[in-house]
């Protein structure tokens, strides 16, 4: 399993998966690092991560996908009392 989130200090380095878990805050993963310590990831910061379809069948064409765009105009309506 690999780092892939692009800001993330670990990018691009290769894990052993332990387990993987779900909470309240999503999917993560818990992998082995050195000397037997573990650490937890969401698992959309790693490979195992399921690839967007529509980034597949159009790379390139867009920076944002439509749910993230959604999300982030829910939250500036809540922060604004204003409809977006």
């Amino acid at each position: 399993m690999e780092v892939t989130h692009p800001f993330h200090p670990l990018r691009g380095q290769q894990y052993e998966l332990v387990r993987g878990r779900t909470s309240c805050r999503g999917e993560s993963l818990v992998v082995l690092r050195c000397k037997g310590r573990v650490i937890k990831l969401p698992l959309a910061w790693t490979s195992a991560h399921p690839v967007d379809p529509y980034v597949l069948c159009a790379p390139e064409q867009t920076f944002f996908r439509l749910p993230d765009l959604l999300a982030v105009a829910e939250l500036v309506r809540v922060l604004t009392g204003e409809e977006v």
